[in-house]
C-alpha cells in the first residue's frame, strides 16, 4: 500500500496533492520544510518568520510573535550584545551613579573572560 501511496503521491508537489485529497474529503496538510514555512504566504502574512537587522549578525529572520492579539501589538527585535544594556541596568535599575559605574568598569568589572584556547 505505502508503495502505491508514495508511486501516486510522486506526480504532484505537496500543495496539489492536498488540493487532489481536499476534493474527496481526505482531511491532510502538507508537512513543510523550514524553507516551505518561510515562503509561505499565510506564514508571512501572519509575521511569524520577521527579518531582523544585528549589529553583528546583519540581516536574518527569527520566529515572530504566535500570539496576535488587537490591543496588545508584539514587537520582535533582535537579541541583544553582551553588555549592550549594562550601563542602564546598573543606572535607572540597581541606582548605581555614574561615578561608581566608572569605578566599576575601570577594576575590570564587566569585561569580556579571556576566550579558553
Amino acid at each position: 500500500m505505502w508503495d502505491l501511496l508514495t508511486e501516486f503521491a510522486s506526480n504532484y508537489t505537496k500543495r496539489e496533492l492536498m488540493e487532489v485529497l481536499n476534493e474527496i474529503d481526505v482531511p491532510c496538510g502538507p508537512i513543510m520544510s523550514t524553507t516551505d514555512l518561510a515562503n509561505d504566504d499565510h506564514v508571512q502574512l501572519r509575521e511569524m518568520y520577521v527579518e531582523l537587522d544585528h549589529p553583528e549578525r546583519g540581516k536574518w529572520y527569527n520566529l515572530g510573535c504566535p500570539i496576535k492579539l488587537s490591543d496588545s501589538p508584539v514587537e520582535v527585535t533582535r537579541s541583544p550584545l553582551l553588555g549592550e544594556h549594562t550601563n542602564e541596568i546598573l543606572s535607572d535599575v540597581l541606582g548605581y551613579e555614574a561615578n561608581e559605574i566608572d569605578s566599576l568598569k575601570e577594576a575590570g568589572a564587566f569585561s569580556r573572560p579571556p576566550r579558553r584556547k
